[in-house]
């Protein structure tokens, strides 16, 4: 899911929903609303131009935002330990 991997790399940057919010030009709770992905009545996925918008005031693409959130996704249908081993895979081919 992408809305727990925007709140992970807004945390990371120490940016505040509203503080996303006011540099994408959207509601504070349209943000809150994407993180969270469900409400209880409906899923919430931001359209491609939202997502494109975030990850630019994240300083991230849209690609590494996805990846962030496979890693999420991995890590609770597998665990720590799969994630932690795929990633060195991953950092040792970069590396080469």
């Amino acid at each position: 899911m992408l809305g727990p991997a925007i709140t992970r790399a807004r945390n990371e940057r120490n940016i505040k929903q509203q503080q996303l919010a006011h540099a994408v030009g959207l509601p504070r709770s349209l943000i809150s609303h994407y993180e969270r992905c469900f409400t209880g009545k409906r899923y919430y996925i931001p359209p491609a131009e939202h997502l494109a918008d975030i990850a630019r005031v994240l300083g991230l693409d849209v690609t590494t935002l996805q990846y962030y959130a496979m890693i999420d996704r991995a890590r609770i249908e597998y665990g720590d330990d799969f994630v932690a081993r795929v990633q060195a895979r991953r950092d040792l081919k970069l590396s080469l």
